[in-house]
């Protein structure tokens, strides 16, 4: 029997027949592990210490993701990453910082990503190191 798939009643489990819902359901879980992440952020039960006003508003550019891998960041793998590094003459100002995972930051180092093809290798370079972990 061949069925429309209708993406509200496949809001808690999708059909799987159908690629575009299950990517609209998946899409809808990550947007909600971000607001459920956002939420923590808020929570006063987290110490101030973990994360200033600062590093809150660095988070929040990405909604949560890390701008080198594109993953969810949780707290305590949160760093800022200094797009231009401090080495290279980069500030410590709100427009020069993004969210980054410490490894990705880390691989990253004082490079400076200047177009996707460097970003894509970065990225390799960050996936080859955890499977090695594995």
């Amino acid at each position: 029997m061949n069925r429309t798939c209708n993406i509200k009643t496949c809001s808690r489990k999708p059909c799987l027949e159908n690629e575009e819902c299950v990517e609209k359901s998946y899409a809808r879980l990550v947007k909600e592990q971000q607001k459920q992440f956002l939420r923590t952020l808020e929570n006063p039960f987290i110490p101030k210490e973990k994360l200033s006003k600062k590093e809150k508003e660095v988070y929040r550019k990405t909604d949560g993701k890390c701008w080198i891998c594109d993953e969810l960041i949780r707290i305590e793998d949160f760093t800022k990453d200094h797009v231009i590094p401090k080495s290279k003459g980069g500030s410590s100002k709100l427009e020069n910082l993004l969210p980054a995972h410490k490894l990705c930051n880390n691989i990253k180092s004082d490079t400076i990503i200047s177009d996707k093809k460097q970003l894509e290798e970065i990225r390799k370079i960050i996936k080859k190191h955890l499977k090695s972990k594995k």
